[in-house]
């Protein structure tokens, strides 16, 4: 089959920019997603699931799906998740590196008693499946893909690929804001949480920053502005992750994080680790927090327990002064 064509091309453009569009009274983005995808793979059933843990084991948290009745196969899929410790090719509870955020087409069942019950009963034993699992570090946010009878050419996995990383931006936020109803108010308090410079902004000037962005603002004002009104425009790439909100009568606000610190960590982490007297393990510790990764992200960067990272944050926060990760990391970038 040939590779996706120019019309696919638009098709995906049209999703990236929904999957970063938040409207008030929408639903979750991967749900309102899911049936653009599925016509646009030619799917015969497709969907997004993800679990919660529940005691010592998982269960389904949520599930969208096109194709098939997700209110019956997500409660037999919970069924199997309880019982199963391993699903179908993956690790539910921490999928393999090789796993995260690729594309993944899969055409035979592992030998699996639960899986087979659960592919039989919804008639999907013998489909096969294009899959993504969307992951932040090592923990799972969603599975999502298509399943269907025969095959998928170049063109579907160019255009699933395409869409993995929006989609991975979408299921976090979606994550987000499910912690908090009317979360969309408490932007501001959630941004200091949010250790990379985070930016609210309308109509093109900067609402709200959080404490590194406030920091980096404080070193370089008018660079970091005309890098923000760059991204806006769509003439720059790659320094800032852009979700756009909107709602009727509200001017639209556009939420930029950065992508990656404003400058390489490692000087100023041992600049402060000397200053601060850290140990080796937290000096490490240090430089991976202020680039603005979570507590899971830095664990496997470090190869080391979330807790771990947790201990050790700790130890940083009192030695540095700091009563909190948004204050550490807007003292480390003003203060290296």
């Amino acid at each position: 089959m040939s590779r996706a064509s120019t019309a696919d091309l638009r098709r995906v453009d049209e999703i990236v920019r929904s999957l970063q569009t938040v409207r008030d009274g929408d639903g979750p983005g991967l749900r309102e997603i899911v049936p653009a995808v599925h016509a646009l793979l030619d799917g015969d059933v497709s969907g997004a699931y993800g679990f919660a843990p529940r005691d010592e084991g998982l269960s389904v948290e949520f599930i969208w799906t096109r194709g098939y009745d997700a209110r019956a196969y997500g409660a037999d899929l919970d069924q199997v998740i309880r019982r199963t410790p391993r699903f179908a090719h993956w690790d539910p509870f921490r999928p393999e590196r090789r796993q995260r955020n690729r594309v993944v087409e899969l055409n035979q069942l592992p030998d699996n008693e639960g899986i087979r019950w659960l592919s039989t009963r919804h008639r999907v034993l013998h489909k096969v499946q294009l899959r993504v699992l969307l992951c932040e570090g090592e923990s799972l946010l969603a599975w999502f893909g298509v399943l269907r009878d025969g095959a998928y050419g170049a063109r579907e996995h160019a255009i699933l690929r395409r869409l993995v990383e929006p989609l991975r931006r979408r299921a976090l936020l979606d994550r987000h804001l499910a912690l908090a109803p009317g979360a969309m108010q408490l932007l501001g308090v959630a941004m200091d949480a949010i250790g990379a410079p985070a930016y609210l902004l309308r109509g093109g000037g900067i609402v709200h920053a959080n404490a590194a962005g406030q920091a980096v603002l404080a070193s370089n004002r008018a660079a970091t502005l005309e890098s923000l009104r760059a991204h806006l425009a769509a003439q720059a790439e790659g320094g800032f992750t852009l979700t756009r909100h909107t709602a009727p009568g509200v001017r639209e606000h556009v939420l930029a994080i950065q992508a990656r610190p404003p400058s390489d960590p490692g000087p100023r982490a041992a600049a402060l680790a000397a200053r601060w007297g850290l140990t080796d393990a937290q000096w490490r510790v240090l430089e991976i927090v202020a680039t603005g990764a979570s507590n899971k992200a830095a664990a496997a960067a470090a190869r080391c327990a979330e807790g771990t990272i947790e201990f050790h944050l700790t130890a940083i926060l009192a030695k540095a002064g700091c009563d909190s990760r948004a204050a550490l990391v807007a003292r480390f970038w003003r203060e290296g």
